[in-house]
């Protein structure tokens, strides 16, 4: 089932209050923060246009999501603060949809495929999306 994620890398986990989280996304096109023991929803993170077939949690910092969808974009998202972060597409992007991302575990780098057939390369250490991430703390959306 490519619409709901349930392994592993599909949790985030955040202390944001004690409360323990888990992020699902789809057709819709966003991503659903719930209660990981009520199930009760906690947040809706809007953005991509298209559906969105994979997320994963960084390895390293739990607080860092990234979101690959059929509108040839990937997000980054601090589930701090709520906010996209960055995100990956254009020249240097895929031309079509993006099935897949995963980590590195050193939560540096990631990488993704798509249909196009290519698997590209990512740096979160770049140093315009190092500042975002940093900057991305001090921003708070309303709940």
């Amino acid at each position: 089932n490519n619409y709901l994620q349930w392994d592993d890398d599909s949790f985030a986990m955040g202390d944001r209050g004690g409360l323990q989280m888990i992020c699902v996304a789809g057709r819709r096109g966003e991503i659903r923060i719930l209660s990981m023991y009520s199930m009760d929803r906690i947040k809706v993170l809007v953005g991509h246009d298209n559906e969105i077939y994979d997320v994963k949690r960084s390895p390293t910092n739990e607080f860092l999501l990234l979101s690959a969808s059929k509108d040839e974009t990937i997000r980054l998202w601090n589930l701090s603060s709520y906010a996209c972060v960055a995100i990956f597409s254009g020249l240097q992007g895929h031309r079509g949809s993006i099935g897949t991302i995963s980590w590195h575990p050193n939560g540096i780098f990631f990488a993704s495929g798509g249909v196009d057939a290519s698997i590209r390369l990512w740096n979160t250490a770049d140093s315009k999306v190092a500042e975002a991430i940093q900057a991305s703390y001090s921003t708070t959306f309303s709940e």
